[in-house]
């Protein structure tokens, strides 16, 4: 939960939710080229950027919520 009033979290989590929208949107991609090599290898990579995003994106938040107590 993030703390009302704390323009900085809700920023951070604003992040968060578009990252997380964009690593479903191409894993679903992904999903959908099982079988066809050369696009299902260029939307892995996606797809592991996308992660990767996801993630640093989660860890700004948690980092934020030590560093400033929100809850």
């Amino acid at each position: 939960m993030i703390v009302v009033g704390c323009s900085a979290a809700e920023t951070l989590f604003e992040h968060y939710i578009s990252a997380t929208t964009e690593y479903f949107q191409v894993t679903d991609r992904l999903c959908n080229l099982v079988g066809l090599h050369d696009q299902f290898d260029a939307a892995q990579r996606q797809t592991e950027q996308a992660g990767a995003k996801c993630r640093a994106a989660l860890l700004a938040i948690e980092k934020h919520r030590v560093e400033h107590n929100c809850s």
